[in-house]
């Protein structure tokens, strides 16, 4: 067979499943050679036919292939799937092809169309080749042994145990941000009291150095005014409004003071210790008052719970994590509902409200 640029016939899907060839080929049928109109690997046309045979009919033929070096004769079954009595031609399917078949009838046409030329040592090799791959085959579960079925199950559970911690992740991520509001802009503070020096004079202090608690009513100094001519000195008490601690003391001994001058600021020695937390304005809306909190102090690992006990204005603006510009603030004050230490106050607290 020479090698000519390859006839293709096209036609739409419905009239043909495969692409038909116009080249040399000839069918023997019923011992008579007949010219091939065209040829595909799924059936030909046969010209010049004056045998009778019928519609759907099936005949054995040999498909005859001229090269230039040698005649390939393929032995195949063929069914009669129309008859053109006008151009004596009848149209035909190959049936009950075995793999060698399809394989050699598949190369030739392949080869044809891509303008190769077939020799005797292609078609030797295409007819020895195992061109189907067998199905794989696996045990039922009941004949695999217990190492194969820990393997198999294993796999599975590890690929469920995957999807259920992608779930739970995901469904947490959502239950935080629609159910609780956090905020790291909280600290813990007390009521705390500055004592001002009732009048002028000069200032002496009377308790003890390095002494800091103090009861209510004890005299924490006093402000002398010298005698002047018939004035007499005046002294003046400077006591303590409660049972408290001197956190800070902000005048010194012997300095002269006017009235108002802030003296000292102090706490309770039992203060009731809050937690302001500071959150975004617009989300003040999604808090109420009682509401229940989870606050982490600093430099503590157990969390403490708390009460929402009052929401405010505050001056304040804060950046949230997830954000990067400053936003207005609102001050929320919480009740702990354990013990915060006096020492504690000021600490940072990362505050969870739950809504």
């Amino acid at each position: 067979m020479s090698v000519t640029a390859p006839q293709i016939v096209h036609e739409s899907e419905t009239q043909r499943q495969f692409v038909r060839l116009q080249l040399p080929a000839m069918a023997e049928i019923l011992g008579k050679r007949y010219h091939l109109k065209d040829l595909s690997s799924g059936g030909a046309a046969v010209r010049d036919i004056d045998v009778a045979i019928d519609v759907k009919n099936r005949v054995g033929l040999n498909l005859i292939l001229p090269f230039a070096d040698f005649s390939l004769d393929i032995a195949l079954t063929a069914e009669i799937q129309h008859k053109d009595k006008k151009l004596n031609i009848i149209g035909i399917r190959f049936v009950d092809l075995n793999p060698g078949q399809v394989a050699i009838l598949n190369h030739v046409i392949k080869a044809y169309i891509a303008g190769d030329i077939v020799g005797g040592n292609d078609i030797l090799n295409v007819a020895a080749r195992d061109n189907f791959v067998s199905v794989r085959k696996h045990k039922p579960l009941a004949e695999q042994n217990p190492r194969e079925k820990f393997k198999l199950y294993g796999i599975y559970g590890l690929l469920t145990l995957a999807c259920l911690g992608l779930a739970f992740f995901l469904i947490s991520s959502i239950m935080e941000r629609t159910l609780v509001l956090s905020t790291p802009h909280g600290n813990i503070s007390t009521p705390s009291f500055t004592v001002y020096a009732p009048t002028q004079g000069v200032f002496e202090l009377k308790i003890q150095a390095g002494k800091t608690g103090v009861n209510e009513g004890d005299v924490i100094g006093t402000l002398s005014i010298p005698a002047m001519g018939e004035t007499p000195a005046v002294v003046t008490d400077v006591k303590s409004p409660c049972t408290c601690f001197i956190t800070r003391l902000l005048v010194s001994n012997n300095q002269p003071l006017t009235a108002g001058t802030a003296i000292a600021d102090m706490v309770k020695q039992k203060p009731d210790m809050t937690v302001s937390a500071f959150i975004p304005t617009n989300d003040v809306h999604r808090l109420r008052l009682g509401g229940s909190a989870t606050l982490t102090i600093a430099g503590q690992e157990n969390e403490i719970s708390g009460k929402i006990s009052d929401i405010k204005i505050s001056d304040k603006t804060i950046v949230m994590p997830d954000k990067d510009i400053p936003e207005p603030a609102s001050v929320i004050v919480i009740a702990p509902e354990g013990t915060i230490n006096l020492d504690q106050v000021g600490r940072p607290v990362n505050v969870q409200f739950h809504l």
